[in-house]
């Protein structure tokens, strides 16, 4: 059990992660000179891809680099460093420490589950974060996404703390702010495929394996709080765009809907 998320880590790196393609060596030489030149153009755009992804997912790289350091730190050091923005259900004071319902949600207490987490949110957040850019601007677009994850973050601790408030309980992680952002990239991308696998199968995939660790080690609550993080992410999907719900099911019932024209808000 204690090397169970190790191995869902190394799954979806094989699953998900693109392997590198060998170039045919049997091209004819009029051709190669073409294949080349292709070639150049096309590493050309992967560098420029590469430099705009930074303008493209801001938000998402930025949580990814703060969580990850901030995460590392409190893993290789001994001395609690953070012991202060950590949810703390017995001393809790919305008045002087409020801020660690959200606090909480940038500190991860173990490598696997931090490798996994940022897995997640690199793999479908940066989807998310596009679509909200790209539909209501770039500004209130990832505004929106920043709702969506750290309000995914404050709803769940504000669950946990609810049910263990007189128990002297400490909390910390972003697994319920990730399953936000998963439950709005189904909605939004049910048939986009990631590295040919689509969105259908590998976000409840992902959803279940995870889900089935708290269930085993008889940690029912923290499977809730999971579900809490889901089900805001659904919630403020439908506030914020109606017909999402409709769209996803035409994307996954009936594909050949043109979405422009029944759903033209969603673009």
């Amino acid at each position: 059990m204690k090397h169970l998320h190790t191995i869902l880590i190394t799954f979806f790196l094989i699953t998900f992660l693109p392997a590198q393609k060998s170039a045919s060596q049997s091209t004819p030489n009029f051709k190669r000179l073409v294949t080349t030149t292709a070639q150049k153009s096309s590493q050309q755009e992967n560098q420029k891809n590469k430099v705009s992804k930074l303008k493209k997912y801001p938000i998402t790289l930025l949580i990814i680099i703060t969580t990850t350091l901030i995460s590392l730190i409190n893993i290789c050091t001994s001395t609690p460093l953070f012991h202060a923005y950590v949810l703390k259900t017995k001393k809790f004071n919305m008045n002087k420490n409020g801020y660690t319902l959200l606090t909480a949600g940038f500190i991860q207490s173990r490598w696997h589950t931090l490798a996994l987490n940022m897995l997640y949110l690199y793999l479908f957040g940066k989807n998310v974060e596009w679509h909200y850019a790209k539909h209501w601007g770039p500004v209130k677009g990832r505004l929106l996404y920043l709702l969506t994850y750290l309000g995914g973050i404050l709803t769940s601790n504000a669950f946990y703390l609810h049910h263990h408030k007189k128990e002297n309980i400490t909390r910390k992680g972003c697994a319920a702010g990730i399953y936000a952002l998963l439950a709005s990239e189904f909605l939004l991308h049910p048939t986009q495929k990631i590295h040919k696998v689509p969105n259908w199968i590998s976000i409840p995939s992902a959803l279940l394996i995870d889900l089935i660790v708290p269930l085993l080690t008889k940690q029912k609550i923290t499977f809730f709080v999971r579900i809490v993080g889901a089900s805001y992410g659904i919630v403020l999907n439908g506030i914020a765009t109606p017909s999402v719900f409709k769209k996803c099911y035409s994307d996954l019932f009936q594909p050949k809907i043109d979405e422009k024209k029944h759903f033209p808000n969603l673009f």
